[in-house]
């Protein structure tokens, strides 16, 4: 097995576990009315569907985790201004943001940094 297909199977696995902590945090803090519903479906249907382009290794699955990390903070920003300030799901919205920021650093600088090792492993070898 590749270094690299290691990496990514980690970064879907991790994108699996922010999405079952977005499913969490909907039982925790409660969905209002019908555009929170719709709006909660369509995030957790594109974390789901982010798991699957990250496992076969589809390279623009990066700019999908981009966008679903700026819809978690913006949820971390509407959970600490709401009347009801629920600390265990602001815990959560954060270890999603931190999990899923973890998955996109392995998809995207690790890759990068072996590249760049062998380069100059290869430019001193030729000298």
């Amino acid at each position: 097995m590749n270094k690299f297909s290691k990496n990514y199977t980690i970064s879907s696995n991790l994108v699996l576990c922010s999405f079952i902590i977005g499913i969490a945090i909907v039982f925790i803090r409660g969905l209002e009315d019908w555009g929170d519903i719709l709006i909660s479906g369509v995030f957790l249907a594109l974390r789901y569907f982010s798991v699957f382009l990250i496992k076969r290794r589809f390279t623009w699955a990066k700019y999908l985790l981009i966008i679903l990390i700026a819809k978690t903070i913006h949820r971390l920003f509407n959970l600490e201004t709401s009347p009801e300030f629920n600390t265990f799901a602001i815990s959560l919205v954060i270890l999603q943001i931190i999990i899923t920021v973890t998955a996109l650093f392995l998809i995207v600088k690790i890759p990068k940094l072996e590249l760049k090792r062998k380069l100059d492993v290869n430019n001193k070898s030729s000298q």
